[in-house]
């Protein structure tokens, strides 16, 4: 196998090659400071797999470097490293062509993962990162579902006022409304609770009220053209 690595640091290459010496037999090693210094130097090696470290173009999250490396070389295995990281260059790394994303400062354990899998035609990223790109899409979930539940003012008003005993025309007598329109705001904040009845709404306002979205910052619902 021929394994390209590319990084200005002498001593972190040796690190890497001593790493991948007990993982693979009889590895093959090509280096470069630069990724230019080896496409200048050996236009026509071909690596099987490739790690680009710092100056390798990409410091900077030069992700049009990757998508050129990529283009240079589809069938070469890409690994990029970085010293720190965002779901956003891991997002835009990937889609420029690299198969595989680790840190720096990364263990040898994750090392023989990554690059064992990048050598099978797989990607990989690690584990760390997974679990914030996991929970960054699920506070987004969230977020568009706190949304859709939410209750406007008025109906958090009603939804009190239903839950202290009083009836819907009591409620429009105190509110100046229709009776028409309380009952629409009535149907609307049952269906964000995900209620039929009045039996259920003592529970569901008290979960409501001690859960995560708060009222007032939904945008109220108009309560008829007349209301």
């Amino acid at each position: 196998m021929k394994i390209l690595i590319v990084d200005n640091r002498p001593v972190f290459r040796t690190g890497i090659r001593y790493i991948l010496k007990k993982q693979f037999s009889s590895p093959e090693f090509m280096e470069a400071d630069t990724l230019a210094a080896f496409c200048e130097a050996c236009p026509d090696d071909v690596p099987d797999m490739a790690i680009l470290g710092q100056d390798a173009c990409f410091l900077l999250h030069d992700f049009q470097a990757i998508g050129h490396f990529r283009k240079s070389y589809p069938g070469t295995g890409l690994i990029v490293l970085y010293k720190s990281w965002d779901i956003e260059s891991i997002r835009q790394s990937f889609e420029a062509g690299a198969d595989g994303y680790l840190f720096e400062n990364t263990s040898p354990e994750e090392w023989t993962e990554c690059t064992g899998k990048v050598a099978a035609g797989r990607k990989y990223v690690p584990g760390i990162v997974l679990e914030e790109i996991l929970n960054h899409h699920l506070r987004k979930e969230y977020m568009t579902l706190s949304k859709d539940m939410m209750l406007s003012n008025r109906q958090l008003e009603v939804a009190r006022l239903l839950n202290q005993g009083m009836t819907i025309s009591g409620i429009a007598g105190s509110l100046g409304k229709k009776v028409s329109s309380i009952s629409t705001i009535k149907a609307r904040m049952f269906k964000k609770l995900n209620i039929s009845s009045l039996v259920e709404l003592k529970e569901a306002l008290e979960v409501y009220e001690n859960g995560l979205p708060a009222p007032g910052r939904a945008e109220d619902i108009p309560d008829s053209p007349h209301g």
